[in-house]
């Protein structure tokens, strides 16, 4: 296993930033892409009629996501990033606190 040395607090945060950066990008391709998914079928059910079905529009989708509501999915993205984000912080607090208790008689 290889063992890491932080020469500085600044590579310290960047690492964690990093993790962050990531769960942020997938979070925003994860839901940028359900919000495409959701605007087709939402196309194709509102341009269906009892003669004809509708067509789904997935230009439209990606029309919607870019030019309409990118904010609001970065936005929305960067909140889902940092709830994933302290779950991880506070997954690592308590595995560090249970590997620090040891063997304890009294726990």
């Amino acid at each position: 296993m290889k063992s890491i040395t932080w020469s500085s607090d600044f590579n310290y945060y960047s690492v964690w930033y990093m993790v962050f950066a990531i769960f942020w990008l997938v979070s925003f391709i994860q839901y940028k892409s359900q919000f495409i998914v959701q605007v087709s079928a939402a196309s194709y059910y509102f341009d269906s009629n009892p003669e004809r079905d509708g067509s789904a529009d997935v230009g439209l989708g990606f029309k919607f996501a870019y030019m309409n509501h990118l904010g609001s999915l970065a936005f929305g993205s960067f909140i889902i990033g940092m709830i994933r984000m302290a779950k991880v912080v506070f997954v690592y607090a308590a595995r560090q606190a249970a590997k620090a208790e040891g063997e304890n008689g009294a726990s």
